[in-house]
């Protein structure tokens, strides 16, 4: 069990093989496409413990993700999920500020989630 969540493997094979066919036409080597499947597949992780933080709300992961998607972008910050130094950097900054406040704002001493949203 992993931050509340159970059977993580039973959620992370089925999304990191998903996304293996968009891998072809963004990277050709092999450890190239290692990189993108990991990071896709801890990107899954990151949305599903979200989506289950939030009460099984999908609109703070999907939030996220558009968030991240726009900035990767509209700033240029890679050619594939792998990217830059920079792109990690702000897509780490963006990850950790996002579990900070989940965290902060789905505790028991804060606010119920319900009247947040």
């Amino acid at each position: 069990e992993v931050a509340g969540v159970g059977r993580v493997p039973d959620r992370a094979g089925p999304d990191g093989l998903e996304h293996t066919g968009e891998v072809d036409a963004e990277v050709g080597d092999v450890v190239s496409v290692a990189g993108v499947t990991a990071i896709t597949l801890l990107g899954g992780l990151f949305f599903g413990w979200l989506f289950v933080r939030w009460q099984f709300n999908l609109w703070p992961a999907i939030l996220a993700h558009i968030g991240m998607n726009l900035l990767w972008n509209i700033f240029a910050l890679g050619e594939s999920a792998i990217g830059g130094l920079t792109g990690n950097i702000i897509r780490a900054i963006t990850v950790l500020l996002a579990i900070v406040a989940t965290l902060r704002m789905t505790s028991k001493g804060h606010r119920s989630v319900s009247k947040v949203l």
